[in-house]
């Protein structure tokens, strides 16, 4: 399946990181939905990259922070 290989990233980094965040997402029933389609636009915008050059992991580094390994709760 393709632009689902961070979901599982997502779920365990936002479990520890994100406890609130990852409660309410549950309770309102969103919380796969919502890591799928994080995965499935992280897939994306790391394919762009690599079509520009970019390496995998370069390209990781750039897009992951700002959809899968989100900051943590404060």
């Amino acid at each position: 399946m393709i632009g689902h290989q961070y979901v599982a990233t997502a779920l365990a980094h936002w479990k520890k990181w994100l406890p609130k965040m990852t409660k309410e997402l549950r309770e309102a029933g969103t919380l796969n939905e919502r890591a799928q389609k994080a995965s499935r636009g992280a897939a994306e915008q790391v394919a762009d990259l690599m079509a520009r050059g970019f390496q995998k992991h370069e390209a990781e580094e750039m897009v992951l922070p700002d959809l899968i390994l989100l900051p943590p709760e404060r």
